[in-house]
């Protein structure tokens, strides 16, 4: 979705940030992409109690835990958005047993980005500036709406059916999502 010439919503891209963040946590020695995930956040509960128990890392970034992927929960923009979003996949259906198959799965990169939370004792946002963003020069990228209102930009827009443009609301994804796909960048940036 373009935000304008300056800026836009990078979408799914945000994923390979997340994935980027956890690998430089593995370099220093704080993850290991085979342990289980409960061994980073101890209080994942799912509908399925032995693929909360076994899941991996890795599996959180191959698209193989096998639970309902497009789980977009609104859980505030607070600093425990990500905490209560990993309280409620508690609630979520597990569409294949775990490892079985490759499915997209948004829920298990928000799950990775408390993990991240837990791994440095930041919110997940201020994790990526020192992780990623500031080490690569990335000066331009963003998560918050605050952040992005002062500068130039312009929100998305969905051509209808019937040939009617609307403007797409609400413009950003819930904070829970962040790690998914909730950053906005300049096009320089993304390059």
């Amino acid at each position: 979705t373009k935000y304008g010439a300056n800026s836009w919503n990078t979408s799914s891209t945000g994923k390979t940030f997340t994935a980027t963040a956890v690998m430089r946590l593995v370099d220093q020695g704080r993850v290991d992409l085979g342990a289980p995930v409960r061994t980073y956040v101890p209080e994942l509960q799912l509908k399925d109690a032995d693929a909360a128990e076994r899941v991996t890392v890795l599996q959180l970034f191959n698209h193989t835990a096998g639970w309902q992927g497009d789980f977009f929960e609104d859980t505030g923009d607070g600093d425990d958005a990500l905490a209560r979003y990993v309280e409620r996949m508690a609630t979520i259906e597990q569409d294949s047993p775990l490892g079985a198959t490759v499915s997209y799965n948004n829920a298990s990169l928000s799950l990775a980005g408390r993990l991240i939370e837990k791994v440095t004792g930041k919110p997940y946002e201020a994790a990526m500036r020192e992780l990623v963003l500031d080490p690569v020069g990335l000066h331009d990228t963003w998560f918050f709406a605050k952040d992005i209102i002062s500068r130039r930009f312009s929100v998305g827009h969905t051509r209808h059916e019937d040939g009617r443009i609307t403007v797409d609301r609400p413009w950003a994804l819930p904070r829970s999502a962040h790690p998914a796909g909730g950053m906005s960048a300049t096009a320089a940036d993304q390059l």
